[in-house]
């Protein structure tokens, strides 16, 4: 078996209304490259220019085969493939274009054996990308390379050839969540090439991390809410989703550290809630998602797969814990994946985070089929035809304002001030798990071990 490698990668995103949202890491002069501390420096040159009396401006550049986002080919690691002629033009674009599964690793681990296996990942997945505590530590934004980069061992290598119908793998991920996509991995057809720098895309509709949104426009922000508040996060005339954030303050940046815990999804008569249980030590064998509709609680068997189904509502999981689809027909598909805050984590981004609590949170990706064009929230304003964005996309981290305009009176309630729903909102038929952190109920008790009242 072959294995076809891409890092830095990218991927198209089965996510959002069809936009593509680029995650190719640009070509710039402090790109880092393999072993130097001083980045890719110039690499290209105009050679003919229109001002000097030139027919047309043209450019020559000079590049390693393994620069920036790019593909990997058998003979870069193997001499017997080289000299037999396996180059980046004998790849087949049946590996290259697909189905993907994106997985998180581990963030104190490199790819081993034993984390492998712990992954889970199915027989008939042919394409993996593996988010790494490289994506957390940006390192692809940085000039000076890193020898410390998280990879895969032989042993995990090994274990993949073994035990997975795997053909290609990723890694270095910026700006996904964990769930299934489609991957459109394109390199430059090159003769004799061991490697070659590729396009690679996602589509938008998520929110992840500290919350990062990526909007229906392909533009990610952050949007910060305050922690143990809720805010709206789509607003439509048949849907609205609030979230629930956690967090901590930290004093010496003026706001919150915040996660989005959970969510509260209403469409036509029903509620569906989506929750991480509050943990001190996190095991990802140990299930921490809660779900609810209509106020009834949401079994399902702890198994890949398993698959939980009222009328045109269907719950399926996408690994045997802590990760699960949730759609709607014809209105929605949301993945939720359930992670906590290493202690990694906390010490990169310094969020304090204490053995009392991991502050387990949710990522989210978003599929909408039948949004108006007067929808409105933190992501949903972005799907509108036409919408403008107000954030500073030059800024390190742009941040969407507008903390009054998306509040909510409590998790359940679609009364923001930019409200759009006009279905039921009941909140006396949500009931509340008893291990949720610090939510309200609309009996007007609040706190920590709430359950309301169904």
């Amino acid at each position: 078996m072959l294995v076809f490698s891409i890092f830095s990668s990218a991927a198209l995103l089965d996510y959002g209304k069809g936009q593509i949202f680029d995650i190719t890491h640009k070509l710039t002069s402090d790109l880092p490259i393999y072993g130097s501390k001083n980045g890719l420096g110039k690499f290209i040159w105009l050679v003919s220019s229109i001002k000097n009396g030139s027919m047309a401006n043209e450019s020559e550049f000079k590049l390693g085969t393994h620069t920036g986002t790019h593909v990997d080919a058998p003979s870069h690691f193997y001499q017997n493939y080289y000299e037999e002629g396996f180059d980046v033009s004998t790849l087949s674009l049946d590996v290259l274009i697909g189905p993907v599964l994106v997985v998180n690793v581990p963030r104190d681990k490199n790819i081993t054996a034993e984390v492998m296996k712990s992954l889970k990942i199915p027989r008939g997945v042919h394409r993996v990308l593996f988010k790494t505590l490289n994506t957390d530590r940006g390192l692809m934004h940085k000039k000076e390379f890193a020898s410390d980069f998280t990879g895969f061992k032989k042993d995990g290598a090994q274990w993949l050839v073994d035990n997975t119908d795997i053909k290609l793998v990723g890694l270095n991920l910026d700006g996904i969540q964990p769930g299934k996509y489609t991957v459109h991995c394109l390199p430059l057809r090159m003769a004799d090439a061991d490697g070659c720098p590729a396009r690679y895309c996602d589509k938008p509709g998520a929110v992840c991390q500290d919350p990062r949104f990526i909007g229906g426009d392909g533009t990610t922000f952050y949007f910060h809410g305050k922690k143990d508040q809720d805010f709206c996060l789509v607003s439509d005339s048949n849907l609205h989703i609030n979230a629930h954030f956690i967090g901590r303050r930290n004093e010496n940046m003026g706001r919150d550290f915040t996660w989005v815990q959970s969510i509260v999804i209403l469409f036509e008569n029903h509620q569906l809630f989506l929750g991480a249980l509050k943990t001190s030590t996190w095991d990802d064998s140990i299930d921490r998602l809660v779900l609810t509709f209509d106020g009834e609680p949401v079994t399902l068997p702890e198994s890949q797969g398993a698959k939980w189904q009222s009328g045109k509502v269907s719950i399926t999981r996408g690994s045997a814990t802590n990760y699960v689809t949730v759609e709607v027909e014809g209105i929605f598909k949301i993945t939720a994946k359930v992670v906590p805050i290493t202690e990694e984590d906390s010490r990169i981004h310094n969020y304090g985070i204490t053995k009392e609590d991991c502050f387990a949170h949710l990522d989210l990706g978003f599929k909408f089929y039948s949004l108006s064009n007067e929808v409105h929230g933190v992501l949903g304003q972005t799907y509108k035809p036409g919408y403008v964005s107000r954030l500073n996309i030059g800024a390190k981290m742009p941040v969407m304002g507008g903390y009054r305009d998306f509040h909510t009176s409590s998790l359940f309630a679609p009364d923001c001030a930019v409200a759009r729903f006009t279905g039921s909102s009941d909140g006396d038929a949500l009931m509340m798990p008893s291990e949720m952190p610090g939510l309200s109920c609309g009996s007007g008790i609040d706190g920590r071990g709430v359950v309301c009242k169904r």
